[in-house]
């Protein structure tokens, strides 16, 4: 297969500085990477023809490095979990509480995890979502970080109080929960039991 000047705009594109706080991949929706043979077609066609700077070589051993996203619609299943097509992410280092969840504030019952699932929505809205695999759980499914657009889905769920920090398997959202503590934000401005304990 000959080179083209579409293929090299492509890895050009690839190459590009990334502004969103994330690294490049192949999961951006309309991209012109779609499977490794693409990325495999885009070495051959690039390797004898340019100079790589070790910057930018260091950038696209990254890209291949990056865990490709399943492309497809945007389903939320409840406040830390998300499907993409066929395949679901949990989000890593958070715990929401669970879809049937119920929380007390202001001496009244309120459906919590129903709001952790709505409001995770609000947050994606018509967004772009891409996710970093960080690990597998037991069930099979991806543990991830998610964004949507340049927001950070784990970390706004637990800063709107609509997760807890999972400081058994990470810490890195601890500042995000004393954050919401302090703020009374979601659950913190009443009482609810983690989600770990509650599905005991």
């Amino acid at each position: 297969r000959r080179c083209d000047t579409g293929m090299r705009a492509r890895i050009a594109d690839l190459l590009r500085p990334v502004k969103d706080g994330f690294m490049p991949g192949p999961a951006r929706a309309g991209g012109a990477i779609s499977s490794p043979r693409s990325v495999h077609i885009l070495i051959v066609c690039y390797a004898g023809r340019m100079r790589w700077h070790p910057i930018l070589w260091h950038l696209f051993l990254l890209f291949l490095a990056a865990p490709a996203m399943a492309a497809g619609p945007v389903k939320v299943v409840d406040g830390d979990t998300l499907q993409i097509g066929t395949v679901t992410y949990r989000f890593y280092g958070i715990d929401a509480p669970e879809k049937d969840q119920i929380c007390r504030k202001n001496g009244v019952d309120w459906l919590c995890g129903q709001e952790a699932a709505a409001y995770l929505r609000r947050l994606i809205g018509n967004r772009q979502v891409r996710c970093r695999e960080k690990d597998r759980d037991r069930y099979g499914r991806i543990v991830a970080i998610c964004w949507a657009a340049r927001i950070e889905l784990n970390r706004e769920m637990v800063r709107a109080g609509l997760a807890w920090a999972y400081t058994d398997y990470a810490r890195d959202y601890e500042d995000a929960e004393r954050e919401a503590q302090i703020g009374g934000r979601g659950f913190w401005a009443g009482e609810a039991q983690p989600a770990w304990e509650w599905r005991r």
